[in-house]
């Protein structure tokens, strides 16, 4: 007997709430998480026979190689573009393969970073992707990958989302923001770089979504091909995200009456009030991160809170992790 859904990357942070998600919002599927790295999902044998093990109606990717920075270091290694290379551009080709071969739907999730260079527009699905860095391209690469096996079997059925500027798990762009404030090591942040910030929580609702609809279980059904999923809200540029997530945060802290919190605060006000915006010119990440996402809003499929209610609440899942024990029941 098969299952329902097979993650890919479990382990990962998008992987984690993909899974999370699943069981809390359709319990009654069955799931099969796969954790193992994504390099080990290059090896078409082993995922072919998993596939065949499993027979899961849906294959969810949840795995990559994210690094930008250290991906864009490897583009002179060899061996660390493969590593690159087999993660992002290898697995998603793989995936749909031996989804193919079960008659299973595939969703995998690609990034905004396909796209370069600046301008004001927002990227639309039709744009030509034409990244620049090492990780945008091995990107695209995979999701070119879905799209061949696509064409040379028509029932496929498959589903790539591009998203961007993920946050609300340990180690993501809130954390790194309030972890150098209160170390005194944050001086300046990027102010040429525009996007709308999008949490794990909503990208993975997002996935469960769009498997209840592929199943026939009362969501819409989506059509094979390319969305752009962000949430809803203002853009705004990465210096102005930091300003915000700083001030978010002292605000938190000062419900709080505690000397180690009014330390804290002060420290996250101080480091507001002297970061410095600053334009950088980077091949690996664009300046224009705005998505259109008019394509998958108008199918109705989901309906989220805006980027600000889920910032604030990753805001508050760092502060309750970082002063637990002496807080937090007041937040």
């Amino acid at each position: 007997m098969g299952v329902d859904i097979l993650v890919i990357g479990a382990a990962g942070r998008l992987g984690r709430a993909v899974t999370q998600a699943f069981e809390r919002m359709a319990p009654d599927f069955t799931l099969a998480a796969s954790k193992h790295e994504a390099l080990d999902a290059s090896d078409s044998a082993a995922v072919e026979a998993l596939c065949k093990q499993l027979h899961p109606k849906i294959v969810i990717n949840a795995a990559a190689y994210t690094d930008v920075a250290k991906a864009e270091a490897l583009r002179r290694s060899p061996k660390g573009l493969h590593e690159v290379m087999a993660a992002n551009a290898v697995v998603p080709g793989v995936l749909a393969k031996a989804a193919a071969a079960v008659d299973a739907s595939l969703i995998h999730f690609s990034t905004d970073y396909v796209f370069s260079g600046g301008g004001l527009g927002h990227r639309s699905e039709s744009d030509k992707a034409k990244p620049h860095g090492v990780y945008g391209r091995s990107k695209r690469i995979g999701e070119l990958a879905v799209l061949r096996v696509s064409r040379s079997m028509p029932a496929f059925r498959h589903l790539i989302f591009r998203v961007g500027w993920l946050h609300g798990a340990p180690g993501d762009f809130v954390s790194k923001v309030l972890d150098a404030a209160l170390a005194g090591r944050l001086r300046c942040m990027r102010s040429n770089q525009w996007g709308r910030p999008t949490s794990y929580e909503s990208t993975a609702e997002l996935a469960v979504y769009s498997a209840l609809g592929l199943l026939g279980c009362g969501q819409p059904q989506l059509a094979n091909g390319v969305y752009h999923y962000a949430e809803s809200g203002p853009v705004i540029s990465r210096f102005r995200l930091a300003v915000l997530i700083l001030h978010k945060a002292a605000e938190q802290l000062s419900q709080v009456q505690a000397p180690e919190t009014a330390d804290a605060v002060e420290r996250l006000l101080s480091a507001a009030r002297m970061l410095k915006g600053i334009c950088v010119t980077d091949r690996a990440r664009p300046s224009n991160c705005r998505l259109n996402c008019g394509k998958l809003a108008s199918t109705g499929l989901i309906n989220c809170f805006s980027w600000d209610y889920y910032v604030d609440k990753s805001v508050e899942n760092f502060l309750q992790s970082r002063f637990d024990g002496i807080l937090l029941n007041e937040l």
